[in-house]
């Protein structure tokens, strides 16, 4: 039986696994987007994603076991902005950077991406398209 869809993400893959700061906040968040959605989902924390660059993350991005299909990444800013920032895909119109900046990226933003990889060690910049960019009601 598969996992029901994610509420306004209907055909998003449920993550296989979450990568989080340690941070206690951060801990925090990610618990409480496991337990939306339907807290089975294994959680690998590391101090280094606090204060991260993007080659930090692309790093543990690039070490995820095959056999995840789908990660998610909870972390703090500017880190994530811009690490979806550079993971989208640069075409002509530039359009998945337009949203992104669009949208904002408030504390407990998410933008979720759609990365074609044969696999994580393939992970780079302007690989990914945007799904979609979701802000916290505040």
């Amino acid at each position: 039986m598969s996992d029901p869809p994610l509420p306004g993400l209907d055909g998003v893959r449920r993550p296989d696994l979450a990568l989080c700061s340690a941070a206690l906040r951060t801990r925090q968040t990610a618990d409480r987007v496991i337990e939306a959605m339907g807290g089975r989902i294994p959680l690998d924390s590391y101090a280094a994603l606090y204060d991260a660059d993007l080659d930090v993350v692309l790093r543990y991005l690039r070490e995820i076991d095959e056999g995840v299909k789908s990660a998610l990444l909870v972390a703090h800013n500017p880190t994530v902005f811009a690490t979806a920032l550079d993971l989208v895909d640069r075409d002509d119109d530039d359009r998945d950077v337009a949203a992104l900046e669009a949208h904002g990226f408030p504390t407990c933003a998410l933008a979720v991406l759609s990365i074609d990889l044969g696999a994580w060690e393939d992970v780079a910049r302007g690989r990914g398209t945007l799904l979609g960019v979701f802000r916290p009601p505040y």
